[in-house]
């Protein structure tokens, strides 16, 4: 199956099981029966829409299932998950921070006009106003600061998190007849591929492909990737070949 596209660093999860999805063209509402998970909620995962989520305990359940039926290293998608929720949390709480009201009229303006003001509701709109931009600085502060902890926080993720892996073929458990496969996938830009240990040299960008030799029995076949001093992401899997 041609690989249908490409991995990028600011690849979001939403944007990684929908193209995974596509590459081997299933329906949303296919999925859906086979891993008994209601189709809005696949719908979210694939759009990053976390407010339509029941909550993260669910929402690790839901992207396991589906990790696993689109042959995903699950623990790799719930870490990304993790990642991007943390900063959908964080955002959702500055843009559930009250804002702060104040009186346009001095106290004691007000008092000396409470009378006037009283008796004729549209009088205050002529009245001086005082405006102030502390707010607005505060505003703008806050989010510098967040978007410091942001960037540091995703310097921090690329240095101790596993590059990100996918093998789009073959399919794990397969049984087949023929002593030859081809392994097609794609891995993090900078990150070295190996398979059974031995380095991928047919690279193409991100993507790679290589054609293994296969023993009748059962094959385990070990797909890594790895930065420089940087922890491995390893895939398995086992191809059955019929004697």
């Amino acid at each position: 199956m041609p690989l249908q596209t490409k991995s990028t660093q600011k690849e979001s999860l939403g944007s990684l099981l929908k193209q995974t999805r596509l590459s081997f063209g299933y329906q949303l509402s296919t999925i859906s029966q086979k891993i008994k998970i209601a189709e809005k909620y696949l719908t979210a995962l694939e759009n990053d829409d976390y407010h339509r989520l029941p909550g993260p305990a669910y929402t690790k359940g839901f992207l396991r299932h589906y990790a696993d039926f689109l042959g995903l290293e699950t623990e790799e998608v719930i870490n990304l998950y993790k990642k991007e929720n943390f900063f959908f949390e964080i955002k959702q709480q500055v843009l559930k921070q009250p804002a702060r009201k104040k009186t346009l009229l001095s106290p004691v303006f007000a008092s000396k006009n409470n009378l006037k003001i009283n008796a004729s509701p549209r009088l205050h709109l002529l009245q001086p106003q005082k405006i102030s931009n502390s707010n607005l600085q505060k505003t703008i502060g806050l989010v510098m600061a967040l978007a410091l902890i942001f960037y540091f926080a995703w310097v921090v993720s690329q240095t101790f998190l596993p590059p990100r892996i996918k093998i789009i073929t073959p399919i794990n458990n397969l049984e087949t007849a023929n002593q030859q496969i081809q392994i097609k996938g794609w891995a993090e830009k900078g990150a070295v591929v190996k398979i059974n240990n031995q380095s991928v040299t047919n690279l193409n960008g991100n993507e790679f492909e290589e054609t293994l030799s296969l023993l009748p029995g059962l094959n385990n076949i070990k797909i890594s990737a790895q930065k420089k001093n940087g922890p491995e992401a390893v895939v398995w899997r086992q191809i059955f070949v019929k004697e």
